[in-house]
This record gives structure tokens, sequence and C-alpha cells, in this order.
């Protein structure tokens, strides 16, 4: 192999093990579960994140949205919860 070769090798090489460890990173960062709810429920599962797809209109649920794990997104979308209003 020429030196142009191994000066090539010895560049891109590294480069490559580290664009490699970057995406494992990415991917790791990025997994998780995904839901979809349309009504009061416990949010419970570790990184997941949920996704309201329709309104929560008039809920009798003390607590609506219960998060009990870690890292949990809830995305409403623009969508609203709303509860009972008192007498």
């Amino acid at each position: 192999m020429d030196v142009k070769g191994r000066a090539k090798r010895k560049f891109f090489t590294p480069m490559l093990v580290t664009f490699a460890v970057l995406a494992v990173m990415v991917a790791n960062v990025s997994a998780g579960d995904i839901y979809y709810i349309d009504n009061c429920t416990i949010l419970n599962v570790t990184g997941a994140t949920y996704y309201l797809t329709t309104d929560i209109i008039d809920s009798s649920a003390t607590t609506c949205m219960n998060i009990t794990a870690e890292n949990v997104t809830l995305d409403c979308q623009g969508h609203t919860i709303d509860g009972k209003d008192a007498p």
C-alpha cells in the first residue's frame, strides 16, 4: 500500500468509528415507546412519549394524567384536558 493509501486509511477509519458511535448514541437517546391516548390514564412507562389524540372534556377523574415514571413526555397536540366544574 502506498503512502497516500495509508494516510487515507488513518484518517477515515477513526472518523468512521466516530460516526458509528454517534449513531448508536442518537438511537439510544431517541428510543422509547410511543402511546396514543384518548382518556385519563396513568403514564407509567419510563422514557415513553404519550400523544393525546382528542380533547378530554368534563372528566370526572380526580387525577386525569398521573405520571408515575421518569422521563415521560405528554404531547397534548393542541388538545384540551378539562374537568367538571365544581358546583
